[in-house]
């Protein structure tokens, strides 16, 4: 975890830094909170909507846009969440905060087996979006994708139902169940569709439709006024008798020795 950060930020950064925690009422950095404070309990979770993740991106400084947002299964952060790449994601409610705090590794889109970054996100308890941040190179200033796709695996978590429930096996097992490692494979062994959509593609009934005798016949002048006649006319009525059979006489050998 990122637990110098903060240090390392220059002074117009650590100003900007220390400002979203002015609003959460947050005396420290969460990237010190101590281990031990963090809980895999979605039960904890607030219950976050999808109007409050897209009042967020559409408010907050970034690429997220209200086109976007209209095909937001499109988008980038969506398909790191749909792909796993979100990590288990765990809470934490500061004694001295109203917030609900919220982290969560996420792989980078690019150079997969490199360090994820480390997005959290702090949210009320009507499940509203307070403020949010990343320690990659556009969280610090704006909603980056890495927020966004924690966003969309908490709101997930909240719709299918599992934070409504105590922390049962099944909704901390959807919670720590993400892709660990991505292996490297040759490019024929990857799969670029998913099997839904191949097996729905193998579904599709090809309608067949017969030819009506118009274009029978419009095919068949077609040909026929062809310099080189097709020889599939010769089995058509009104086109055979244009074809003369070569016919080739057999003499006996016996004739052919006659003098």
């Amino acid at each position: 975890m990122a637990y110098n950060y903060f240090d390392k930020l220059d002074s117009v950064a650590q100003g900007r830094y220390s400002t979203k925690l002015v609003l959460i009422n947050s005396d420290e950095c969460p990237y010190k909170f101590p281990a031990g404070v963090w809980k895999n309990n979605p039960s904890c979770w607030p219950g976050l909507q999808f109007g409050d993740v897209y009042s967020y991106l559409i408010d907050s400084p970034g690429i997220f846009t209200r086109a976007s947002m209209k095909s937001y299964k499109s988008l980038d952060a969506h398909n790191y969440f749909q792909s796993g790449w979100v990590q288990t994601v765990y809470s934490y409610k500061p004694a001295t905060s109203a917030y609900t705090i919220l982290k969560a590794d996420v792989r980078p889109s690019q150079r997969l087996n490199e360090e994820p970054h480390h997005p959290w996100v702090a949210l009320s308890g009507d499940g509203s979006v307070a403020v949010a941040h990343c320690n990659c190179m556009a969280g610090l200033a704006e909603s980056c994708s890495h927020i966004a796709a924690l966003l969309f695996k908490v709101e997930a978590a909240v719709r299918l139902g599992y934070t409504t429930k105590l922390c049962t096996e099944l909704p901390c097992k959807w919670n720590a169940d993400f892709v660990k490692k991505v292996q490297p494979a040759p490019v024929k062994d990857i799969q670029f569709y998913k099997t839904s959509c191949i097996n729905k593609a193998k579904k599709v009934k090809v309608r067949h439709l017969s030819s009506t005798q118009q274009e029978q016949q419009t095919l068949l002048q077609t040909l026929h006024a062809c310099n080189s006649k097709p020889v599939v006319l010769s089995t058509f009525d009104n086109f055979s008798d244009k074809f003369h059979w070569q016919k080739n006489c057999f003499l006996r050998s016996d004739c052919t020795t006659m003098s």
